[in-house]
């Protein structure tokens, strides 16, 4: 079977690097013959060397090419397991997820973040709904915005306000003594000037 093309690797050209310019081209005529027709020539020693140690790649992509021109492995239809006597039934999806809400979640927070996050499956529906179920509404609420603002994959728990107004409180009664001292310093300055 004669063929239109063929691979030529990078080893037979780094191979033939050494050889002079008669004896490449005699090397070169002598793969293409080869690997197109399947016909040997009569070769030089030095040649026909180096082509003994590229014909078997020669021969190997020659096989590949008729077992690829079969048309390769006839297409089977899949029989099935002879254990097996009962069709396994699929799994309904149910994609009306916001029936079954608890009073105790806040459906608009719930939505705007089902809609952000674009959910699919009732497993991660039914989580989002646990978790913010913890909390109150306007918590449930807050949780969803930061969420959003932030970019984040999920939901996670609020820090809490208290923490938060105590490290104010603190942020404030520093600021304040601060100025305290620095108005204190300022009078005694003032009052060593005056003397």
């Amino acid at each position: 079977m004669n063929r239109d093309s063929f691979i030529f690797y990078r080893s037979f050209f780094e191979a033939a690097k050494p050889l002079n310019n008669e004896e490449k081209l005699e090397l070169f005529d002598a793969i293409c013959e080869f690997a197109l027709n399947q016909n040997e020539t009569e070769k030089q020693p030095m040649v026909k060397a180096m082509f003994s140690l590229i014909k078997p790649q020669l021969e190997a992509n020659h096989k590949r090419y008729e077992n690829g021109a079969k048309g390769g492995r006839p297409k089977t239809k899949p029989e099935p397991k002879t254990n097996q006597t009962k069709t396994k039934p699929k799994p309904n999806k149910n994609d009306n997820v916001n029936d079954n809400v608890n009073d105790n979640v806040n459906k608009a927070a719930l939505e705007e973040w089902l809609k952000y996050k674009n959910y699919k499956s009732k497993g991660a529906v039914t989580k989002c709904i646990n978790f913010l179920g913890k909390y109150n509404k306007a918590t449930q609420q807050d949780i969803v915005d930061t969420s959003i603002m932030n970019q984040w994959k999920g939901l996670f728990a609020p820090k809490t306000r208290v923490a938060v107004q105590n490290n104010s409180q603190k942020t404030s009664s520093f600021v304040d003594n601060f100025f305290e001292k620095m108005d204190s310093a300022q009078e005694e300055i003032i009052a060593g000037e005056i003397v």
